[in-house]
């Protein structure tokens, strides 16, 4: 009889914490690279590229690092689309849920967390540009075609993160400077990036970062009351478009050639906070089975 009480408490327990505390979703993208290809099919493989050869994007395994991972090299001119003069870059394009429909980021996305490694080679030169601002962007929230992306994580002398965000008749790009911008070139550094899409002022963005032999994540940049989409209040009912990722390296026009590393690119649903009622149900459910508790050592 004690057993079976102990287990109903425990049951009911149970049932409340987990009505109260939604489970986290799976990752709806993991490009890990794991599947040996640089685009395909499935949750765990970009949609397409755009390089100028197939030597730019290339998969690496080299017996240091866990699995695979993808080695990416932009050289001077290398500029694979028609637009965009001055130039340069060679980047992966869409992520995809397993039934190879592309994911796009828009009001209904709601708190996304991504998770990606990126090591910038040995001899990386800082980006420049004489009269103008200078961009490295190695990942990139893609949205209202051809203006800048609404997010974007940026290595020049440091590493940055460059917002585009709100009403794109009006918004300004904002270059965010971490807490730990260093590029600690030749050696991984771990990202989580953790946003709330909306394109008010109700959105964050939370960055931790973990450098190379590291055990823990440090905040280096929390962001709120910001929208984090853009829009177009001009365009009616299309003034939200689908946003789309990025990743690769996609900079100004340099004279030098630019290598870096990525890995382990991961998505994944980041369940709403509980509402004030639910705590407030969590405790009296504890409530009642405490006073259960009671009442069943006063009997015995």
């Amino acid at each position: 009889m004690i057993r079976r009480r102990r287990h109903i408490r425990s049951l009911a327990t149970a049932l409340m914490l987990s009505a109260t505390y939604p489970a986290l979703a799976l990752p709806s993208f993991q490009g890990d690279w794991e599947s040996g290809l640089v685009t395909g099919s499935g949750s765990a493989n970009w949609i397409g590229i755009q390089a100028v050869a197939s030597d730019r994007f290339t998969l690496v395994n080299d017996g240091v690092r866990q699995g695979t991972y993808a080695r990416v090299e932009v050289r001077s001119g290398d500029n694979p689309l028609p637009c965009c003069n001055n130039t340069e870059r060679a980047e992966v394009y869409g992520m995809q849920n397993a039934d190879n429909s592309q994911i796009f980021e828009n009001l209904s996305s709601g708190t996304q967390r991504y998770s990606f490694s990126v090591k910038f080679d040995k001899s990386w030169t800082p980006i420049s540009a004489p009269h103008s601002d200078p961009w490295g962007i190695f990942l990139q929230l893609h949205g209202n075609s051809p203006i800048p992306p609404a997010l974007a994580f940026s290595a020049t002398d440091q590493i940055r993160f460059n917002m585009f965000v709100g009403d794109t008749n009006s918004a300004t790009i904002a270059k965010n400077e971490l807490s730990n911008g260093a590029l600690n070139a030749g050696h991984w550094i771990d990202f989580i990036l953790t946003t709330k899409f909306t394109t008010d002022n109700s959105g964050f963005v939370n960055i931790k970062r973990r450098d190379e032999g590291e055990s823990s994540f440090q905040e280096v940049l929390n962001l709120s009351n910001t929208p984090t989409l853009q829009f177009d209040s001009t365009a009616g009912e299309d003034a939200v478009k689908d946003h789309y990722w990025k990743s690769g390296l996609y900079r100004n026009s340099q004279n030098f050639t630019s290598v870096l590393y990525l890995d382990g690119m991961t998505r994944e649903a980041v369940p709403p906070v509980p509402e004030p009622e639910a705590y407030a149900m969590m405790l009296i459910g504890l409530g009642f089975i405490g006073f259960s508790e009671c009442r069943r050592r006063n009997k015995y």
